[in-house]
């Protein structure tokens, strides 16, 4: 186990803190740990799901870190209330669409080095394909995907977010997602 001796907050802004603590490890030593924080108010994130029988609806966003465009499920940081809220709130955001059911599937730990942060994984059913872009500084495009060509696009790499790779995985071992034998298809 490491023991933390001192906590050090390096930065924060609205978001998040980020810490650099003198800690001791488990053999003895000395050293120092960086972890980010969200706020208080920032409990958890989540990541919804949008689905349509087995189509599911993914957003191209920039994502500054990278420096390009990534495809992934809408997700972003809660405001306090319920995953379930937090997700119909992004989605509408992120896509115009409504939920018709919401389903808390399960948490995930982004990066557990690193970040102390839980994210909600939320399955939404949702009654339509039109969507549209509400949050235009964040989403650049609206994207349906059936199952089979996200996982042609995971095994090119083209679907890399980890959220997402994370959150289709853990709806299948909830059985979310109806007739999930499209993961055993070969004609990907």
């Amino acid at each position: 186990m490491i023991h933390t001796e001192f906590e050090h907050l390096v930065y924060e802004n609205r978001f998040i803190e980020v810490w650099d603590d003198d800690v001791r490890f488990k053999d003895g030593t000395r050293g120092t740990y960086l972890r980010i924080s969200t706020k208080p108010t920032n409990d958890h994130g989540v990541v919804v799901i949008p689905r349509r029988g087995l189509d599911f609806c993914l957003v191209k966003t920039y994502r500054y870190p990278l420096g390009r465009v990534q495809l992934a499920f809408p997700r972003g940081f809660g405001e306090g209330g319920a995953p379930e809220e937090d997700a119909r709130r992004e989605l509408k955001e992120e896509t115009g669409l409504d939920s018709l059911n919401t389903r808390l599937l399960g948490w995930v730990t982004p990066d557990s080095g690193l970040l102390t942060s839980r994210v909600a994984v939320v399955g939404a059913e949702v009654p339509g394909t039109v969507a549209s872009v509400l949050d235009v500084r964040e989403v650049d495009e609206v994207v349906w995907l059936s199952a089979p060509l996200m996982l042609k696009l995971m095994s090119t790499g083209e679907l890399d977010d980890a959220f997402t790779l994370s959150a289709l995985m853990l709806a299948v071992a909830q059985r979310w997602i109806p007739n999930a034998d499209f993961l055993a298809s070969r004609h990907l």
